[in-house]
């Protein structure tokens, strides 16, 4: 999405202009990292038919136990965002357990970013300003970021991390969930 500035109603009517990940094709999910604080608990990140608009491949993403966290990692994407665009675009939603979905953003200084936004069954799009972003303290940069004034900052953006974890996404319980991602 191209990143001027705009007022919060006009955002959920933002089309995308630049796409960094659409799960088209054969993309290498092997590449992806796995975080969890038990892994113990099986979890699956798989292609799956039928995205957003019923056509392609969406990510699917599936555990057994939500207990702590279970995140996954994209590979290095040098890229995500063109110059002058700061607005992450996406579609999600999630199965009845499944209401929010936690997004973070890597910077390639170290320096992470969560936002969280709320899944509903059906396909829902998102529009996510820099500001939406906060800065996570457990990060190589916790020295040097994060500090009042500071922000994410898209065009250093280097990799996405998507999932569950009961620090930010406290709306949703322990049990088994799945959720389904299109379109970045």
């Amino acid at each position: 999405c191209l990143g001027e500035l705009v007022q919060v109603p006009q955002l959920a009517q933002r089309q995308p202009e630049h796409t960094f990940l659409d799960f088209e094709g054969e993309p290498n999910l092997k590449a992806w990292a796995r975080a969890t604080n038990d892994n113990t608990v099986q979890s699956a990140l798989e292609l799956e038919r039928g995205g957003h608009d019923g056509k392609g491949q969406c990510l699917r993403m599936s555990m057994q136990n939500l207990a702590g966290w279970n995140t996954y990692a994209s590979p290095i994407l040098e890229g995500m965002f063109a110059q002058g665009h700061a607005l992450l675009c996406f579609w999600a939603k999630g199965d009845p357990q499944t209401s929010q979905l936690s997004v973070e953003m890597n910077e390639a200084d170290g320096s992470r970013w969560i936002a969280v936004v709320p899944l509903r069954t059906e396909w829902a799009y998102h529009v996510l300003t820099p500001d939406q972003f906060a800065y996570w303290p457990d990060s190589k940069t916790k020295d040097t970021r994060g500090r009042p004034g500071d922000r994410f900052n898209p065009v250093a953006a280097n990799r996405i991390v998507m999932g569950l974890a009961q620090s930010h996404t406290t709306a949703v319980g322990g049990g088994p969930h799945t959720l389904w991602v299109d379109d970045f």
